[in-house]
């Protein structure tokens, strides 16, 4: 959250002030957590997220109308926090079906994770995530579950992300996580297993 709420139906301008912000906020923190659910694409291999005013009409528009996750990734960097996870629930269905935009690829291309870094994906590279059916994805049905689980540590909270993620979707979506070495223990929920 930044400004204390979830920001929703961000603009182009909206989306680059939140990511600013966020990185403003991470500053020295102990862990800086970025989720995004939406549309993303991938375009010669850098993954972009989608505002929803964003509007394509040629190859050159990218850069103008889209938001780039290295922009994400520089701003945790550029944060120092210690423990940096960045979240995307946006490999889904391309909402540019109709323009023609050279290097475009399906699906989210994977990320090299800078020190300290976990970055966690609805599914593989280059493969589209479900909607759903409900009010959330079940990429994001899941990660709210497996975050509420008392005592896991973040790589059994992914594990049970993906374990869920593929029996909802009867093995057509398989979510994906890449990581550097990560110093610490950080878990979602510090309650006791039971």
């Amino acid at each position: 959250m930044v400004g204390g709420a979830a920001l929703i139906n961000l603009d182009k301008g909206e989306f680059a002030k939140a990511v600013q912000e966020f990185g403003e906020r991470a500053r020295g923190a102990s862990v800086a957590l970025f989720y995004y659910a939406g549309h993303g694409v991938q375009v010669d291999g850098i993954n972009y997220l989608v505002p929803t005013t964003a509007n394509l009409t040629k190859a050159s528009d990218v850069d103008f109308e889209l938001v780039s996750s290295k922009a994400i990734l520089d701003e945790m960097q550029d944060s120092g926090a210690a423990f940096k996870v960045l979240i995307f629930d946006a490999c889904r269905n391309d909402p540019f079906v109709r323009v023609d935009v050279r290097g475009f690829r399906s699906g989210l291309a994977q990320m090299h994770a800078p020190v300290g870094t976990l970055i966690a994906y609805a599914t593989q590279p280059g493969n589209v995530a479900s909607d759903g059916n409900g009010k959330d994805s079940p990429y994001t049905q899941a990660l709210v579950e497996a975050m509420r689980r008392p005592g896991l540590d973040v790589f059994e909270t992914f594990n049970a992300v993906g374990l869920t993620v593929e029996e909802k979707t009867m093995g057509q979506q398989r979510p994906w996580m890449t990581s550097s070495p990560l110093e610490g223990d950080f878990r979602f929920n510090m309650g006791s297993v039971s």
